[in-house]
């Protein structure tokens, strides 16, 4: 996992950015009339070390779509993960073990 990444300054102007874009609220939440609030900012192709030095996918605000825990955690479900992440104060990517 790209970890180092997650903790340039690059990343958490353009996660920054992103978020005040979209009002900090979670897309998928507000798609169907929700406002709850976006804590995570998440890459709609995962990151790879083949194209973690793509800017064209790792900083792309169109590649990006912002969710609340909750949306996220079903985001990584729905590809048939078993691992999940989520997202420090910082913007560091944490994972967590297997429920």
């Amino acid at each position: 996992m790209p970890r180092p990444f997650y903790m340039s300054e690059e990343w958490k102007r353009c996660r920054k950015a992103y978020l005040q874009k979209v009002d900090g609220l979670c897309e998928r939440c507000a798609a169907t009339g929700g406002t709850v609030a976006a804590d995570v900012v998440h890459h709609t192709e995962y990151l790879t070390d083949e194209n973690i030095n793509d800017r064209n996918i790792t900083l792309n605000q169109s590649r990006l779509v912002a969710l609340c825990h909750e949306c996220h955690n079903k985001e990584h479900k729905t590809r048939e993960r078993n691992v999940r992440y989520k997202f420090s104060g910082d913007g560091s990517l944490i994972l967590c073990p297997p429920m």
